[in-house]
């Protein structure tokens, strides 16, 4: 999960004034409404899905916690993020807009002989369109493109201080019965800093859907990606597990566990959240 934290005068205020904007529309946003197609999460998961939501649908789907370590061989850093905020709009029968941000987050580092160093901060800001090529409501082969822009606006403490672009590419493959396939390729370039230039990373999850039953769900991934660290470019890989309840008014309840499978990994990610749709 890759976060922004430069501060860049007026566009950290313009960009909170417009979520503000996009919350305080869902009411009006929700009326009229036409498609009825099941509601399509994106939540949990590493990947994402191809589907999208219905014509003048409205979600909400909030991170209530998550909370990721990562131990080295002198040092351990622990990262909460709370409250991470996504907002959904259906625009079109096969289109929606999103924006995403993290209100509140707070890392601790220990060890390396230092006392323990605290850090607190906002998030960053994610703008991103989807829109689906076949099968906007996740039957059979469902594929989208994805395009996404990551502006620097949040603090220190939780971001990389780098403004960001890329595009996923989300396909979904419904074998019949419980199970369907899932793949996500990503590419995302970043500029490097404050020395300039640009460098790029990607990534691709691999996931098995199974529906347990008609409220209940299961996602088993596999992700592997190159991104740059510092100075050198590492490759990650993780292995992840996430649980969805769905209620028949559009509510879901979801948690998840990731773990490193490489040195260049995190260790350990958990996290829970729920999601509306109105």
């Amino acid at each position: 999960m890759t976060r922004y934290s430069l501060q860049v005068p007026g566009v950290r205020t313009a960009a909170l004034h417009a979520l503000a904007g996009c919350i305080m529309a869902l009411p009006v946003a929700a009326q009229s409404l036409g498609d009825e197609r099941p509601y399509c999460a994106s939540r949990p998961g590493l990947g994402t899905t191809p589907c999208t939501i219905a014509p003048k649908r409205v979600a909400v789907e909030l991170a209530l916690a998550d909370w990721e370590r990562d131990a080295g061989e002198a040092t351990r850093s622990d990262t909460m993020l709370v409250g991470e905020i996504a907002g959904r709009f259906g625009i079109g029968p096969n289109t929606e807009v999103s924006v995403d941000w993290t209100p509140f987050g707070e890392t601790w580092v220990a060890g390396g002989g230092l006392p323990t160093r605290r850090g607190l901060g906002t998030g960053d800001l994610t703008v991103a369109t989807k829109i689906n090529l076949k099968n906007p409501d996740g039957n059979g082969v469902s594929i989208a493109v994805a395009p996404y822009l990551g502006l620097p606006v949040g603090g220190t403490a939780i971001g990389s201080g780098q403004w960001a672009s890329g595009v996923i590419l989300p396909v979904s493959y419904a074998l019949g019965g419980p199970f369907s396939l899932q793949a996500t390729p990503q590419f995302t370039l970043e500029t490097a800093g404050r020395g300039g230039g640009h460098h790029a990373s990607g990534r691709i999850v691999g996931g098995l859907g199974i529906a347990v039953s008609d409220r209940v769900a299961l996602t088993e991934e596999l992700s592997v990606g190159r991104q740059h660290d510092g100075a050198a470019t590492v490759t990650q890989g993780f292995a992840a597990t996430s649980i969805a309840y769905t209620t028949a008014n559009r509510f879901q309840l979801d948690a998840g566990a990731v773990f490193g499978l490489n040195d260049h990994s995190p260790d350990a990610r958990f996290y829970l959240g729920v999601s509306h749709q109105f």
